[in-house]
């Protein structure tokens, strides 16, 4: 996707990466000791991680899955901040704040690009991360969870209260078609939570302040415009991207 300046769009499917113990040993090596128990997610009561990765209990793992999309996650964050700002890797610092957005924490006075910001997602199959030079980005990736035991339109009916009557009118226009009643409720909540990650609001934010609309009434565009508390904001950029059938990607970003 987009390589100009700072500015980055990636997607990668985790579930094509199959490492064996030695390789993923290899690469949990290379980040920070400060990842190492976020990646690993140890319960609690479990063995502190020690000092040599090496004699890390890997039956105390959990799901394979979840372990590669830490690392994965943790990985690509290092790799744009090199790609883009050539920090050696070592030099890296990634913090978080206090409601998770992840952020560069590098002395920015230093920086050849100051208010660079980066986010990242991930779910599903797919770790997915942008990047942009001067401006606040946010990025969201969704699985279109064929695993729900609720028909579409009761299990979508759970999160009404979270569309305005535009984009709920926009998710059920598909009926009787349930699996495309799905995609356009993951299409919505995608871009919502890009916008909430953009700002680094967390779980506080009223999703319903938020109406996404889709140029000249076509609802499975790649580009949405947003009104925030019923105006209109121009200043931010939408786009919604299918990476495969199952998983849609949506990035925001603020103009100015």
């Amino acid at each position: 996707m987009e390589e100009e300046g700072g500015s980055r769009r990636w997607a990668v499917n985790a579930a094509e990466w199959k490492p064996s113990s030695a390789e993923f040993d290899l690469f949990l090596s290379a980040l920070p000791l400060c990842d190492w128990e976020a990646v690993l997610r140890y319960g609690a009561g479990s063995p502190a991680v020690k000092i040599s990765w090496i004699a890390v209990d890997f039956d105390r793992f959990v799901r394979i899955e979840d372990r590669k999309m830490g690392i994965l996650s943790r990985l690509l964050q290092r790799k744009l901040v090199n790609s883009v700002l050539g920090i050696p890797y070592k030099e890296i610092i990634i913090h978080r704040t206090p409601q998770g957005k992840p952020f560069l924490a590098n002395d920015r006075r230093r920086l050849s690009l100051p208010e660079f910001n980066f986010n990242v997602s991930h779910h599903g199959d797919y770790v997915a991360i942008a990047s942009e030079p001067h401006h606040l980005v946010g990025v969201d990736v969704m699985s279109h969870d064929p695993r729900i035991k609720e028909q579409p339109p009761a299990y979508v009916e759970n999160f009404r209260s979270c569309f305005t009557a535009l984009e709920w009118g926009n998710i059920m226009s598909s009926k009787p078609d349930h699996k495309k009643i799905l995609h356009q409720f993951y299409r919505h909540w995608c871009l919502k939570e890009a916008y909430v990650k953009a700002i680094g609001i967390g779980l506080g934010f009223n999703l319903q302040r938020l109406e996404f609309f889709f140029l000249d009434g076509e609802i499975w565009g790649q580009v949405a415009s947003v009104r925030i508390d019923g105006k209109h904001r121009e200043d931010w950029s939408f786009s919604l991207h299918q990476l495969d059938n199952e998983h849609c990607v949506s990035f925001s970003y603020l103009l100015v």
